[in-house]
């Protein structure tokens, strides 16, 4: 019997998540237009716009995941991957903080211990095979934090490369880490559920996150030895195969309510 609620929410989801991905391939086709006109306002508002969507997203990631996790290693998987994000959203909204010496070594040691914690409740969380129920919480405690990183790392960098390229090396670097850890977490699926998930259409979503992760790996090879229309472009390709990956989930998910 299908939950109304659920399907319904889901629906919710999806037209935000399609909102989201037509606000970026906008923001992306026109961008020498808003540089060339010096249109920063109706950048502004664009990008803020992005921001409301991504919120409800993650409110809505947040209340659903909290009525369904049990397990304490989800709890703090979940609770330090919120953290780690937050924690470089601040960095890159307060940047000057960070900058300075004992606030710069204080953010890396606070990034370093929460992705060890993320670490070590995702390695517990795969040996004991601990996720078996049927939820998009893998994709919202991993995949949604990871999203709103790579998307911010891509729209700082778009706003003022020189000023944010530390800082888009910490957010794309970061949600890099974290669809790598998504990736590994599938195994800790139960059988009957990865049965559930079999079919084209995981397979397609399958593909996009893995292409999205290989090139998103080329994308800061390609940074690091300066080859910058390489490294938008591979960057572009990982924003739009991992959104469209957590675009594919919604409609796995309604398959098996």
């Amino acid at each position: 019997m299908v939950n109304l609620t659920s399907e319904t929410l889901r629906v919710v989801q999806i037209i935000i998540t399609l909102c989201i991905m037509a606000i970026l391939f906008g923001t992306i086709l026109f961008l020498d237009y808003f540089k060339k006109h010096e249109k920063r306002s109706q950048f502004l508002a664009l990008i803020s716009s992005l921001y409301v969507l991504m919120g409800s997203l993650l409110v809505i990631a947040i209340i659903e995941i909290s009525t369904v996790m049990s397990c304490p290693m989800e709890i703090l998987l979940f609770v330090a991957t919120i953290v780690f994000m937050f924690v470089i959203l601040g960095a890159i909204l307060k940047p000057e903080l960070v900058r300075k010496g004992k606030l710069r070594v204080l953010f890396l040691v606070l990034l370093l211990v929460l992705f060890l914690l993320i670490i070590a409740a995702s390695v517990i969380l795969w040996v004991e095979g601990s996720v078996t129920y049927d939820s998009l919480h893998l994709g919202s405690i991993l995949g949604l934090p990871a999203l709103i990183l790579v998307t911010t790392g891509t729209i700082i960098v778009i706003f003022d490369e020189p000023k944010f390229t530390l800082f888009h090396g910490f957010s794309a670097g970061g949600a890099w880490l974290l669809t790598l850890l998504n990736v590994i977490l599938l195994f800790s699926l139960s059988k009957d559920l990865m049965r559930g998930y079999s079919g084209w259409l995981h397979a397609l979503h399958i593909i996009c996150g893995g292409v999205g992760l290989t090139f998103g790996f080329a994308s800061g090879l390609f940074g690091i030895s300066g080859q910058r229309r390489l490294a938008k472009t591979t960057g572009y390709t990982t924003l739009g195969c991992w959104w469209l990956a957590y675009f594919l989930g919604f409609f796995i998910t309604l398959a098996n309510l």
